[in-house]
């Protein structure tokens, strides 16, 4: 029995010594090297070159704390840590505290001065540790709620803090993550003159962005101000909460704005996108040119009364919000399409702006939803796509401008015709009341002064029977009183050939016809030989008229001179003078007769009116028919005249 013991006994250290000492020391040896080869995956080198190091999950190892325990690096240094799935370090559930941990070593040959660097400013907790073997060496900590117990060691957009290491030293550090969004973060190590030189650079791009966009906003109010266009101020405000959004994505405005109450960027990050969203629809809407706005107008309203609700409901901004808010521009750039395919040009570079847009927007909410890595490229492309949008719609703003500018003058243009057409309309009105009022009054005036002449005629024909003896002298009054008739009946027919005839314009020698008219004159009018004409006209003076009109007139006016000639002065003359110059001919006539008195010189050229009863024969249509006759030939007369001294008439026709 006890050889059979002895020999169980020793079978079973051979079996240790054979089978189990070679796995656990297989075991031992895998546990060693894997911890060597994690040590060699998790670890940092810094060197004189480069001066920038980014921290991420092929640096970093992660492990998630689920239930939210781990609340010193002591508790969470007996933990696993793996490697980060993502090419960023990503917190992918909101619920659990994530702890990064990475060793570095700093190799360079000088002491460089180290600041440790957060490119995400949405982050509600952040604490950085870092140990020299077991001995806590510095804890920075980040509070987004909290400024006052947020590390504050260097003004900068982004979260910045002193990281000291001295030369040949090997740190390992853990970094304490939480955060309410799902989302990737983008830490760095940067030596303070590359940080210095990097900040200037983008402090420089930074104030160039906004300050474009500043520009822009305010140019286009200054347009609106000009041209009242609503599609400029909506424009304007679009482009300023464009900016504001942008200042809150960099964290432009935490640090200028919100320095001391950071929790109000998520209270108004909401309402900002929402106000973004809004003021683009707007101004889609008073940029576009459609043949029916009725779509467009629903889709909005549906954006609005879907939308506002999540304002009240919702302190910060969700991603399922983002995705919602896509919608704007996207219903912006539909309908821009829909606008250039009616024929509307200034539609072109507004749709393409708002289809950048749409794009940018789109890869800024993946990145938000953890789809898409956020490299540089992925970062900027938003303010890549912001400023490609601002140019084209900067243009396509100028295109309308300039529209707006040829319709408002060929507006004003048709305003102004329609102005000069009401005035020729009223003044052709004029015109005719005045030609109505000419031809009652010519009508009563010839039936009065035809009437009493052809009263005279019976009369004196009753007389004439009665009165035998001195029918002869009947005879010379019914001839006389004829002949004023007669000289009515002229002047009428006249009157009615000059309105229905057109002008006929010919060379005349207008010394030529002044003779003419003293000859005919010559027979009808015996007193004519006791008047001295003095005729200071060139032989070869010619005026480019119609002559039947300007013989009426020069025959008229030397009638008048004749009928008024003072009889009781010992010498009586007629001057004619004639000259001109490169735009008008002057005619003077001028006599010593009885003169005008002043009362009557404006009633002078009205029909039938006479100043004086000197003339029995008379009718009172020579000088109206005379000034027809020049208003006809777009000529002008003047008279001046002084009773028992002089009369003179001065003709002024175009050349």
């Amino acid at each position: 029995m006890k050889k059979i013991h002895t020999s169980c006994r020793n079978q079973f250290f051979y079996y240790i010594k054979k089978n189990l000492i070679p796995k656990i020391f297989l075991s031992a040896l895998f546990i060693f090297v894997s911890s060597i080869y994690t040590y060699a995956q998790n670890s940092l080198e810094l060197k004189d070159a480069p001066l920038s190091y980014p921290l991420r999950s092929g640096l970093i190892h992660v492990f998630e704390d689920t239930d939210n325990s781990c609340t010193s690096v002591e508790s969470v240094q007996t933990k696993t840590f793996r490697p980060a799935n993502s090419y960023f370090f990503s917190t992918p559930n909101p619920s659990s505290t994530y702890w990064g941990k990475f060793i570095l070593t700093d190799n360079s040959s000088i002491n460089n001065h180290w600041f440790f660097i957060s490119y995400n400013y949405s982050i509600d907790s952040l604490d950085i540790f870092a140990f020299k073997k077991s001995t806590l060496q510095f804890h920075k900590k980040y509070r987004f709620g909290s400024p006052n117990e947020t590390t504050k060691e260097i003004r900068h957009k982004n979260f910045t803090v002193d990281f000291p290491v001295s030369k040949n030293d090997t740190l390992t550090v853990y970094i304490k993550l939480k955060n309410k969004n799902a989302t990737q973060y983008d830490f760095a190590l940067v030596e303070h003159k590359d940080l210095f030189s990097k900040s200037v650079f983008e402090f420089y791009l930074f104030g160039l962005f906004y300050g474009g966009l500043i520009m822009m906003a305010f140019y286009h109010i200054s347009v609106y101000f000009s041209l009242k266009d609503k599609a400029y101020i909506f424009y304007s405000i679009y482009i300023i909460f464009q900016g504001l959004y942008m200042s809150y994505r960099d964290s432009t405005a935490l640090v200028n704005l919100f320095t001391d109450s950071p929790w109000l960027i998520d209270y108004t990050l909401n309402i900002l996108f929402f106000l973004l969203s809004f003021s683009s629809l707007l101004y889609g809407r008073f940029f576009l040119e459609l043949n029916s706005f009725k779509w467009y107008n629903i889709l909005t309203v549906a954006f609005v009364v879907i939308r506002f609700p999540f304002v009240c409901i919702y302190h910060n901004y969700p991603l399922a919000l983002m995705w919602f808010d896509l919608a704007a521009p996207v219903i912006v750039f539909l309908f821009s399409i829909i606008s250039r395919f009616e024929k509307n040009k200034t539609a072109s570079l507004f749709s393409i702006g708002f289809f950048a847009i749409c794009i940018g927007y789109l890869i800024n909410v993946l990145w938000h939803a953890n789809i898409i890595d956020c490299t540089t490229d992925v970062f900027y492309s938003l303010y890549y796509t912001i400023i490609i949008q601002s140019l084209l719609l900067a243009i396509a703003n100028a295109y309308r401008l300039n529209k707006l500018k040829a319709d408002a003058l060929n507006k004003k243009m048709l305003e102004e015709k329609v102005i000069e057409n009401s005035r020729m309309i009223k003044y052709q009105e004029e015109l005719i009341k005045e030609k109505t009022n000419d031809l009652d009054m010519l009508l009563y005036r010839a039936s009065h002064d035809i009437k009493g002449p052809l009263k005279s005629i019976n009369g004196l024909c009753d007389l004439g029977q009665r009165d035998n003896e001195n029918k002869n002298i009947y005879f010379e009054h019914i001839d006389l009183v004829s002949k004023r008739l007669q000289n009515i009946l002229n002047a009428l027919l006249q009157i009615a050939e000059h309105n229905r005839s057109e002008v006929k314009k010919e060379p005349v020698y207008i010394r030529t016809l002044i003779q003419e008219c003293v000859q005919e004159n010559l027979v009808a009018y015996p007193d004519i030989k006791k008047i001295t004409f003095k005729i200071d006209v060139p032989e070869d003076a010619v005026i480019n008229s119609e002559r039947f009109t300007l013989l009426s007139i020069i025959q008229n006016i030397i009638e008048n001179a004749i009928k008024y000639m003072d009889k009781s002065k010992a010498e009586n003359h007629v001057s004619i003078s004639f000259n001109q110059s490169a735009t008008e001919h002057t005619l003077i006539f001028e006599d010593n007769g009885i003169g005008i008195n002043e009362v009557y010189l404006k009633n002078i050229f009205q029909m039938f009116y006479r100043a004086n009863n000197v003339n029995p024969a008379g009718v009172g249509l020579g000088l109206y028919i005379v000034k027809q006759h020049i208003d006809r030939l777009k000529g002008h007369i003047d008279i001046a005249s002084k009773e028992h001294e002089f009369t003179r008439f001065t003709i002024r026709l175009p050349r």
